[in-house]
């Protein structure tokens, strides 16, 4: 159907005529024909519904690439080595220190045990921190300490 639109209206005017006559023509079409319309809306809903049951979400990047790209063997590369790319990181408090000491340590061993975990870390390596400390700087300030 063809909706009429007066030569003299133009612009905005010419634009919500005709849109609020074409509303106003679906409105009374939907309201005139309504179990149809009903009927059509469960219908589509119900082939919507069959076809996206088998609609899967991959979050992964590596989904996104060839599985040749370098960046897809790397990752592969990765995930051989440590397990994932993933970190888990608990944080524990508690107003006891030694009841949230004891805590961690009757918690890491069963951490260590679970299939997806690889490696737990608990304790910051110190002597290790304090043996290369100066490979944790910023190379100016290491030139700043080398120049004194």
């Amino acid at each position: 159907m063809r909706l009429p639109i007066k030569e003299e209206d133009t612009g905005l005017l010419m634009i919500t005529k005709f849109l609020a006559r074409f509303f106003s023509i679906l409105a009374d079409t939907i309201y005139r024909y309504k179990v149809l319309f009903f009927a059509l809306c469960l219908g589509g809903s119900v082939i919507s519904f069959f076809f996206a049951r088998n609609l899967v979400i991959d979050p992964s990047f590596k989904s996104l690439l060839s599985q040749d790209h370098h960046i897809v063997t790397t990752l592969d590369e990765i995930e051989e080595i440590y397990g994932g790319i993933g970190s888990l990181v608990l944080v524990i408090r508690g107003n006891d220190y030694s009841k949230t000491a004891r805590f961690i340590e009757d918690l890491v061993p069963i951490l260590a045990k679970h299939k997806d975990i690889r490696y737990v870390e608990y304790k910051a390596p110190i002597e290790f921190i304090e043996k290369n400390l100066f490979m944790y700087m910023k190379q100016p300030d290491l030139v700043t300490i080398y120049n004194r």
